[in-house]
C-alpha cells in the first residue's frame, strides 16, 4: 500500500548515481519499501548493497493484525525473501531477528544493535526526585500492559507504609486505554502521572531523575526477540531498569550482561514485588554508585565503528 514511491525512487537514484558515484548502498527498514528501492538500484548499477533490518518484516508482532489478503501475504513473503537473497550483506538489530532472517533467506545475517548517543546525556548527573517514581517512556499498547505489575505495586502499597507514601508511577508517551482501566482496578490512578508527549531531551531528563525505569515487553509470539531502542537509552541514564518480559529474552540478556537492572516474567507477581522492594530498599543511594562502563559498547560511536569494519571487510 505504500510502495508507489519505489519505481520513481529507483529511477531517480539510478540517474543520480551515474554522476555521483558511491561505494556502497545501504537501505534501512522499516519501511521495507526502502529495501525494494535498494534492490532496484543494485540491479541497475551493480553497486554493493547492504539491507539493514531495524525491525522484522513478516515477523513483526502485529503482522497478523494487518488483515492482509492471501495474495498480499504471499507477496510480502516473496519480496522479503527476494531482498534477503539479493543483498550483498544483511544486517539485523538483534540475534533473534538475525536467526529468523537467516532461516528465511538461507544466508548469514550480521548483527549491529541499536544504541545510545552519549551527547544526549551530557546533562548527567541529576538530583534524585523526592518520590520513588517508576517511569515508563514511550508508547504503551495493550500487548505491553502487564496486569501482574500493577497488582504487585498495589499489594506493596497496601502492605508497606513507607512504599505507600513514596511510590509514584509516571508514563510519558501515548498510552492505551487498557492501562487506565488496569490502574483504576488496582487503585493506582491517584499516584499516577500521564504525560502524553515530551521532547526527547526532556523525556530523558525525567527518566534520569526517576527511581526505576520500566521496560515492558510485548506479550506476543516474538517476545524473546524484542529489543527496543529504548533499553539502551534507559541504561545510559544510569537508573536501574525493571524489565517485565521473558527472562530468557534478548532484552533480559542485555540488561543482565550490563548489570543495568532485573527482569521478571509477565505473570510472576510475587517476584515482581520482591524486585521492587529490593530496588526501594536501595533507593536513593543507588544514584551514587551505578557504573555506566559496561554499556559503552552500545554507544552509537562504537556501533558506527562496527559498521565501518563490516563495510571495509566486505567491500
Amino acid at each position: 500500500s505504500r510502495g508507489f514511491w519505489i519505481k520513481p525512487s529507483v529511477k531517480f537514484l539510478t540517474d543520480f548515481l551515474r554522476t555521483n558515484p558511491v561505494d556502497v548502498i545501504v537501505s534501512s527498514g522499516p519501511p521495507h519499501s526502502m529495501h525494494l528501492i535498494g534492490m532496484g538500484v543494485k540491479k541497475n548499477t551493480n553497486i554493493p548493497w547492504v539491507a539493514d533490518f531495524r525491525d522484522p518484516w513478516t515477523g513483526i508482532d502485529f503482522y497478523d493484525k494487518l488483515m492482509l489478503t492471501r495474495f498480499a501475504d504471499r507477496k510480502h513473503h516473496k519480496l522479503e525473501k527476494e531482498v534477503l537473497q539479493n543483498a550483498d550483506t544483511v544486517i539485523a538489530v538483534g540475534s533473534h531477528l538475525a536467526k529468523r532472517l537467516e532461516n528465511t533467506g538461507g544466508r548469514e545475517v550480521q548483527v549491529i544493535t541499536n544504541g545510545f548517543d552519549p551527547d544526549d546525556f551530557s546533562f548527567l548527573p541529576v538530583e534524585p526526585e523526592d518520590f520513588f517514581t517508576l517511569t515508563h517512556i514511550g508508547s504503551l499498547n495493550r500487548d505491553r500492559n502487564p496486569d501482574a505489575l500493577w497488582k504487585a505495586i498495589a499489594d506493596l502499597c497496601s502492605q508497606n507504609k513507607e512504599i505507600n507514601e513514596k511510590l509514584r508511577l509516571r508514563f510519558v508517551g501515548k498510552t492505551d486505554y487498557s492501562l487506565k482501566e488496569s490502574l483504576a482496578k488496582t487503585g493506582l490512578q491517584d499516584r499516577t502521572e500521564i504525560i502524553p508527549y515530551l521532547q526527547h531531551s526532556e523525556a530523558l531528563k525525567l527518566a534520569a531523575a526517576s527511581a526505576v525505569l520500566l521496560l515492558l515487553i510485548n506479550q506476543t509470539p516474538n517476545q524473546k526477540g524484542i529489543v527496543t531502542g529504548k533499553v539502551f537509552e534507559y541504561m545510559a541514564t544510569g537508573r536501574p531498569v525493571l524489565c517485565v518480559g521473558p527472562e530468557d529474552g534478548e532484552s533480559a540478556q542485555i540488561i543482565s550482561s550490563t548489570s543495568a537492572g532485573l527482569t521478571c516474567n509477565f505473570n510472576d507477581q510475587s517476584e515482581i514485588k520482591k524486585v521492587i522492594l529490593q530496588l526501594f530498599n536501595k533507593w536513593p543511594d543507588n544514584y551514587k554508585d551505578h557504573s555506566r562502563v559496561k554499556i559503552q559498547s552500545y554507544s552509537r560511536k562504537n556501533l558506527a565503528g562496527n559498521l565501518v569494519q563490516l563495510l571495509n571487510s566486505q567491500f
